[in-house]
């Protein structure tokens, strides 16, 4: 086991001192960044649901679901309202979401994002504008998409390193 050991040691070594500088340093990945991503996927995901073919769905199937009709209400109205209630509620979570992120930015302007916003849904003025035609934020929401699959392919990586990293542990304990 000799032979497996002395080249395990210069391949670590080699590998290290090889290295570029920037890659020595310890590089931290805040959870902050899955956060963001996972808090972006729930606002596509909301986008999503407001398209047309969603609401054409929503008003054509879902509420017309046998279950649904039985266990809910007969009421196309109240059910659209209710669908309503949802899409509201998955806004204010992600507005709440993004005020405790918002906190701790260094930005005064950005820590107040929740007063604004509050602001800007109970007068409908759009001093900061935030308002967007459909193909902005179709943009926005494409950059969104790969952000999110960046977040995902890093973690995924970040596994993988971990993975491999514990098996390397085991291999250089066991020809300690």
């Amino acid at each position: 086991m000799m032979p497996l050991e002395s080249w395990l040691t210069k391949f670590k070594s080699a590998a290290v001192v090889n290295l570029p500088d920037f890659l020595h340093r310890k590089a931290k990945v805040s959870i902050l960044a899955f956060e963001i991503a996972g808090l972006m996927s729930k606002i596509l995901h909301l986008w999503r649901s407001l398209s047309d073919a969603s609401l054409v769905r929503l008003r054509n199937e879902t509420i017309m679901l046998p279950g649904v009709r039985k266990l809910v209400s007969d009421d196309d109205a109240f059910l659209l309202a209710l669908a309503c209630a949802e899409l509201t509620d998955g806004l204010r979570y992600a507005v709440a979401s993004i005020s405790a992120l918002c906190r701790r930015c260094t930005d005064p302007a950005l820590r107040q994002f929740g007063c604004l916003f509050k602001e800007f849904g109970d007068s409908g003025g759009d001093p900061h504008r935030w308002v967007m035609t459909w193909k902005e934020m179709d943009a926005k929401a494409k950059k969104m998409d790969g952000y999110v699959a960046s977040a995902a392919a890093l973690y995924k990586e970040m596994d993988e390193l971990a993975e491999a990293e514990r098996g390397l542990g085991k291999v250089l304990g066991a020809e300690v």
